[in-house]
């Protein structure tokens, strides 16, 4: 017997989400706790592109002989990424997304390099530096005619790092901007299985 379908269907145009977005970082803190207020730092502004929140889970197939079709899937990998275009390139920005370790700010000198002297015999970590990762944007229901009008959405990476990606352009025909990856990790100071990040309204 054929399935039945709905024959309507909702359309909620309050459910499209469009509009202007901010992103932030802040020091890292453990155990899934919000950095401190007055400690975010925001990366200013934002090419018209927007950002883009990439989760890519990766499925590892279970395939067998007697079958040409895969028979079951697992998922081995998960990647969550923070993309953005950020237009201030200021140094500190620069500092920021060369990672702390290629990279050293110091009165207004970003001197780039190695992670470590080898001359020296210095063999400091080969982490990046972690922080708190934040951006916003208009939540489904986020509409003028509403009162008050609509609440923001957020999207929190609670132990992340910045990777610079790309080439810096400069030139008289065009501003110059940095592009930036922002890698989300699992943090296992952080109880149960959901250790990445938040996506929450207010």
């Amino acid at each position: 017997m054929p399935v039945t379908y709905p024959v309507s269907y909702g359309i909620d145009p309050k459910n499209f989400v469009q509009g202007p977005i901010r992103l932030w970082y802040a020091p890292y803190v453990p155990a899934g706790a919000d950095a401190a207020q007055g400690t975010w730092v925001s990366l200013g502004a934002i090419d018209k592109s927007g950002i883009e929140f990439d989760h890519k889970p990766t499925y590892t197939d279970v395939e067998i002989d007697q079958s040409t079709t895969a028979v079951d899937s697992f998922l081995t990998k998960q990647e969550y990424d923070i993309k953005a275009t950020i237009d201030e390139v200021s140094i500190a920005n620069l500092a920021l997304v060369f990672g702390a370790k290629a990279a050293a700010l110091a009165g207004g000198t970003l001197s780039l390099g190695e992670f470590f002297d080898v001359q020296a015999g210095t063999v400091p970590s080969m982490r990046p530096t972690y922080y708190q990762v934040a951006f916003q944007f208009p939540s489904p229901g986020h509409d003028n005619g509403t009162s008050p009008i609509g609440a923001w959405g957020y999207i929190q990476l609670y132990k992340a790092f910045f990777q610079a990606h790309g080439a810096i352009k400069f030139s008289k025909d065009a501003k110059a901007s940095v592009q930036a990856t922002i890698r989300g990790l699992a943090d296992f100071t952080i109880g149960g299985a959901f250790k990445v990040g938040k996506l929450y309204t207010v």
